[in-house]
Parts: C-alpha cells; structure tokens; sequence
C-alpha cells in the first residue's frame, strides 16, 4: 500500500524536463558574445570583481544612457548585424565623452543656455571640419521631429539632467540639436564599422 501512494503521488510530468534556453552571458565566452536581438540587457564585466568571470554582470540604465539609441542607429544602418558587448560599451562612452567635451566648451565660454544656437556655434570646435556642414544640415533637417522620433533625446535628456541639471540652463530645442547630432554620427560609425564587419 506504501508503495502505491508512492507513486501515485509522482507527478508524471516530473520526469520531462523542460529544456530551457541557453542563456548566452552565463559562459565564460560571454564577452565576444554578440547581443541577441530583442535582448535589452547590457552585460558588464563589474561581476569580475568578485571573482565570477564566466558570467556577465548586467549595468542598470543610469549606466548606459546612450544604448538604446545606438542600438537603434545599428539596426536601421545593419538590419542583419548584431553589435558585440564590447561595441555598446566602448561607443557609449565614447557618446559620454563628445557630449562632456561640448557641455564643457560651453561652460568654458560663458554659456549659459544648451539651445540650438549654442550647439550649432560649438560644432566647429568639437568636430573634424569635413564634418561640419553636414552635420549643421542634420541638426536644421530634422528640428521638427517629435521627441519620440528621434531615440537619442529621451535618453540624453536624462543624461544631461544628472550631470549638467544644475549649471546650465537645458531647453528642447538644445537637446533635440545635440541628440540629432549624435544621432547623425552614430549612423556614421555605424554604417562603416559593420560594412568593415562584413567585408571580414
């Protein structure tokens, strides 16, 4: 009789296991990873510190403002490429840096209003002169859009309310300049770095 309790009590699904997913940052290859599509996670390599190197850390989103735009600047340039971990992370910092460079000319000359016009006048100072009046011609074609369209100016809005809230005066039409021009190099880099991706 104890027996057949037993085994009445098995659930039979109990012996199917489900087969789940590979997680792809739980490898020691995690690194060279390419990130999956739809995966809006952003590994980090913080978890070495506690000795765990086969897995990937994730960065929360104060950490990694710029990712969603630059996700968004690759797919529409290279539908058919992922970008690797390493490409997010090196190209977000880089975005942190263009835009610290020119929030720092501007404090440096006195400005103290982020608009339009004060993006514009720092261009030169900030960009290869090539560079110039094409990106000018991005910031004035696409001043119109609705802040929605344009996937940089949600997250640069946040950015430039943490870091530079306090010294100087953000306005959306300054804002919607610098993200369009973020936005105009972003599909640059892009564009070249997966044709060079490819060619290999």
């Amino acid at each position: 009789r104890q027996a057949f309790e037993s085994f009445m009590a098995v659930d039979p699904g109990d012996d199917e296991e489900e087969e789940e997913e590979e997680d792809p940052w739980e490898n020691e290859d995690w690194k060279m990873t390419a990130v999956p599509a739809g995966d809006a996670r952003v590994p980090s390599s913080e978890d070495e510190e506690d000795g765990d190197e086969d897995e990937a850390g994730f960065l929360s989103s104060d950490q990694c403002f710029f990712i969603t735009g630059i996700k968004a600047a690759y797919q529409s340039v290279h539908p058919s490429l992922q970008m690797s971990r390493n490409l997010q992370i090196i190209y977000s910092d880089c975005c942190e840096m263009f835009v610290g460079n020119l929030m720092t000319l501007q404090s440096n000359t006195g400005v103290s209003i982020l608009n339009a016009e004060s993006v514009v006048k720092a261009l030169p100072a900030v960009l290869p002169s090539e560079f110039v009046s094409y990106a000018v011609k991005e910031v004035e074609k696409g001043k119109d859009k609705d802040q929605g369209d344009v996937e940089f100016f949600s997250p640069l809005s946040s950015f430039l309310e943490k870091h530079y809230g306090d010294s100087i005066t953000l306005e959306s039409d300054g804002i919607m300049a610098l993200a369009l021009l973020l936005e105009y190099i972003t599909m640059e880099i892009m564009e070249l770095s997966g044709n060079s991706a490819r060619d290999q």
